[in-house]
């Protein structure tokens, strides 16, 4: 299942075959009939303009509308001439790799670290976290939440 970011427009391309498997060219947008089910919803129809690219394959565009619900979202696209064909993405706030949150380092933090020549059991002291949603989390940084490598260690 394909990540992909709450509200975020992307272009999906998708391949069209027949029964044997071979490649479906040539065909127009008027001719697929296009569904989607937002969030593992009812399905209902669907507004896009599906466009040849090459050689079977065509794409998707999907608006920040279609991607606007959390959870599993899935499209279906059928045809006269092709198997349906049934995409299945999974909608999130973020994605992996996205960097979730920032954590700043007070000054006097970096000092005790730096001083400490990696040996992080005696630093400990305030740190502030701010999420992407905008919220912040205050906390004490202790010995064992942070990873005796410091170098690059920058404060904020």
């Amino acid at each position: 299942m394909f990540p992909v970011k709450l509200s975020t427009a992307l272009t999906v391309p998708f391949f069209a075959h027949d029964a044997n498997g071979d490649a479906v060219t040539g065909l127009v947008d008027g001719g697929f009939t296009k569904r989607i089910s937002k969030g593992s919803g009812a399905f209902g129809a669907m507004t896009v303009t599906i466009t040849e690219m090459e050689n079977g394959w065509y794409s998707l565009p999907l608006s920040t509308g279609h991607t606007d619900t959390l959870g599993i979202l899935t499209i279906s696209v059928s045809h006269a001439s092709i198997k349906r064909a049934n995409l299945q993405f999974r909608v999130d706030t973020n994605l992996p790799g996205d960097a979730a949150t920032v954590t700043l380092i007070s000054q006097t933090v970096c000092d005790e670290l730096a001083s400490s020549k990696k040996t992080v059991s005696r630093v400990n002291g305030d740190i502030k976290t701010y999420r992407l949603d905008g919220t912040t989390v205050r906390g004490t940084l202790r010995p064992t939440e942070i990873d005796a490598n410091t170098q690059g260690l920058v404060p904020q």
